[in-house]
């Protein structure tokens, strides 16, 4: 019994010691040793990670093969941007959040995009399921028919284009996953195609104009621009394969297709954040619902994590929203440290969760 105590205590000792040692670190050595842990991990060939006060002062920067104001795929942060053009017309009085998106979009758009036990629940959708991704929509992406590849699959080969018929003709061909308003969401690109198209109908203008309208031109945001082909755009990674999805990326434009740099991203951040764009009370208080991609949550257009002490017992993890995306990019505001940090790993395999903690941690 003794022994079988001894074992079970160790881990227990162990995460004191390491809570004690790493209390005794200065910020200096803590921020020294994470940007040894960033620039040291085989699996990032590229990235960087930036920490700014709530006030905008840049508080530490750690780079790996990438300068300042160097372009890069954000790739679903995007869907802030998009989010926030869904809340500045709601504020111009053009949409409400409770509107459906049969009332707005033609009806061989929206019909049949989820269907459950054989009932279309898809007239019910409204543009607040969609930006809390509860709309019951399947990800079309990632799920697969019989013996067929899935998209997420297909784009880690080649890079191809869909049009937006493609893509909702894709999503019908799978089961929805719930009715509309559930008390769970389940996270897929359709939300934000689906906004995207509504922000276009609405504001009468295509959904880059109206970025650029709404957003670019108000914040001076002059390095943010919609993906092409023929600039230069740092590579991200699937392991150590070398991906530049261009063309994919176009087709779901709402949902992840600009490229921008470390000074855009933060400048963005820090208005959506801080009702520079929209009104805050979109945002205020949101309710969280626990999406496929545990333990990611999502609410009123935004992702949010927090790690209990059961789940990170060494260092605190607390509450992050924001967002982040599918090539390892990273924009998100810690309400308790009262700091934004952003980034990106330029790679799908592992995300960046660890570093986001691991800086949030040094400067606690």
């Amino acid at each position: 019994m003794i022994i079988i105590a001894v074992i079970l205590l160790i881990p227990v000792f162990s995460i004191i010691i390491f809570r004690i040692f790493n209390a005794n670190l200065s910020k200096e050595q803590k921020l020294s040793r994470t940007d040894r842990f960033f620039k040291e991990n085989k699996s990032i060939f590229s990235g960087f990670a930036e920490i700014y006060s709530e006030g905008g002062n840049l508080l530490h920067r750690c780079e790996k093969n990438m300068k300042e104001n160097d372009s890069f795929f954000i790739a679903s942060i995007t869907k802030l941007y998009t989010h926030a053009l869904i809340y500045i017309l709601a504020d111009e009085g053009k949409i409400t959040l409770d509107d459906r998106i049969s009332q707005i979009l033609p009806e061989n758009v929206w019909q049949g995009i989820n269907v459950k036990d054989r009932e279309d629940f898809s007239a019910q959708i409204t543009i607040k399921h969609l930006l809390d991704q509860n709309a019951g929509l399947p990800d079309y992406e990632a799920e697969r028919i019989n013996d067929e590849d899935s998209l997420m699959h297909r784009l880690i080969l080649e890079d191809f284009s869909l049009s937006p018929s493609e893509i909702i003709e894709i999503a019908r061909k799978f089961n929805g996953r719930s009715k509309p308003g559930g008390s769970k969401s389940h996270y897929c690109n359709l939300n934000a195609v689906l906004l995207g198209m509504i922000i276009e109908e609405k504001a009468g203008m295509p959904l880059q104009t109206a970025m650029e309208k709404y957003i670019f031109t108000p914040l001076e945001l002059k390095e943010t621009r919609a993906v092409s082909a023929d600039e230069k755009i740092i590579p991200f990674y699937f392991v150590k394969h070398k991906l530049k999805r261009v063309e994919y990326m176009k087709s779901v434009f709402a949902a992840g297709g600009l490229v921008s740099t470390n000074k855009d991203i933060f400048r963005f951040l820090q208005a959506f954040f801080t009702g520079q764009l929209f009104s805050v009370q979109h945002i205020k208080n949101p309710k969280f619902r626990p999406i496929q991609f545990i333990p990611l949550e999502y609410g009123a257009g935004m992702m949010r994590m927090k790690l209990s002490f059961l789940i990170s017992p060494f260092i605190d993890c607390p509450e992050i929203i924001g967002h982040s995306g599918m090539t390892g990019s990273f924009a998100f505001y810690c309400p308790k440290r009262k700091l934004y940090i952003i980034g990106t790993t330029n790679q799908i395999k592992p995300q960046p969760f660890k570093i986001i903690y691991k800086y949030l941690d040094a400067l606690s």
